[in-house]
Parts: C-alpha cells; structure tokens; sequence
C-alpha cells in the first residue's frame, strides 16, 4: 500500500505509520466498511501523512470508525489524542477504576500498579467484575501481570499483560480522551478478540501496599465499594 521511499520521519515512524494505515485498511474491510478501497488508495497517495501515523499519540481507531478522503493529506490529525488525555506515566503506586457498559456486557475493574516510583514497568493487580459472556463471566476475579509504558516519549500508551486460566493475555492499553463528565477514555485492543472503549477515574488514587487485594473474595468487597453492585 505503502511507497517507503517516499516516506518522510525516522525508518521506525515509516514502519509503525505504514502499519497503523494495513490496520485501519483491513478493520474496515472486517466491519464490512466499503470506505476501505478509499482508505487504501488514501494510504498510497499520501505516504507522508501515512509516516506521520506512526507518531506516538494517535488512536487509529478514529480512521477505522471515520470516512476516508484519499485526497485528504492531513488524515493523520483526525487520530490526534487530545492533550488533555490522560497521562500514564506515574502510575506507580496508584489504583485506576474503570468500567464499561455496551452491548449487553458489564464490566468494572481496579488496576493497581506495582513498583516504585518512576519506573516505566513493573508488575499489576486487577479486581474483574464481568457479565454479559458466558466465557468471561465473574462477579470478582482477581488478576496479576505485567505493565509497561509501551514507547519512550508517549505517555498515553501502556502494554499490559494479564495470566488468566492457564495463558498470558496481551493488550494494548491507550488513553485516547476525556469526557464532558471528567471521565478518562481508555481504548483496549486485545491481541485476538478486538478492541472496546472503558471509561474511568481521570487520575490514579493513591494507594498502601497493604490495601491492594489478596484474593477474589477482597476483590469482591473493593468493586461493591468502588462501583456498587450489579
């Protein structure tokens, strides 16, 4: 799709823009979005706005939903995060609350951030309430994992990985906006089902080492604390 030599920015801006624009390309064409022929033919004719994409703090999800203009050369600003997003990087001893709620699916989780201060990874707990799919449904799961800040010089995107029954599940974790209500928007994309969008605190709470959950049962008692029941 993609013409290299044409490119503009460093070679590893070039490969991650070149791959951020096959993705758009081909979400489109598994949401059945005809605009795909236009997203592509955009991504050949404007390969410095394809570099470009490949800048850090984009949400390519904002192509993969939007129309396509091929004779738009500036297409990579629509996937600006704004500057008022929320910042990952000091995260470090802190919980971030988030939930969810579309399509018939619920779900509510604490993340706590294990480390000391000012690291970029470190180990993480999370307290799970889901319902809505039979496979993934709990009313409190404790989980642990690893995070780390996903690129230098980001701060808006985080790797997270989590053990579940047995695997290791990876996710790309992307503050991408803050709601009217001052809610932070982060975007999931899981590494084989997807992405959906959670909201949450806009700020990490504080927390004591002792007070991050031990077990379901704890977890259980902090989500009917921070959210409430079902």
């Amino acid at each position: 799709i993609v013409r290299d030599d044409a490119l503009g920015g460093d070679r590893e801006q070039r490969a991650r823009g070149a791959a951020r624009a096959v993705e758009v390309v081909v979400r489109k064409i598994i949401n059945g979005d005809p605009d795909y022929a236009d997203a592509a033919q955009w991504a050949e004719d404007n390969p410095g706005d394809v570099s470009d994409l490949g800048n850090g703090n984009k949400d390519i999800n904002t192509l993969v939903e939007g129309d396509i203009d091929p004779s738009n050369a500036n297409h990579s600003s629509d996937a600006d995060i704004p500057a008022d997003a929320m910042q990952l990087t000091n995260v470090v001893g802190g919980r971030l609350a988030i939930s969810h709620n579309e399509g018939g699916k619920r779900g509510a989780v604490l993340m706590y951030f294990l480390g000391q201060s000012g690291e970029r990874q470190g180990r993480w707990q999370a307290c799970v309430r889901y319902t809505g799919d039979e496979d993934l449904e709990t009313d409190g799961l404790l989980l642990d994992g690893d995070w780390s800040l996903a690129q230098a010089g980001n701060p808006y995107l985080m790797l997270v990985s989590a053990d579940l029954l047995g695997s290791n599940h990876a996710m790309m974790v992307r503050s991408v906006d803050v709601t009217d209500a001052s809610q932070a928007l982060f975007r999931f994309d899981y590494d084989d089902s997807g992405s959906d969008t959670w909201s949450g605190d806009p700020t990490v709470v504080a927390v004591e080492p002792g007070d991050v959950p031990a077990d379901d049962e704890a977890c259980r008692q902090a989500l009917v604390e921070r959210f409430g029941r079902n």
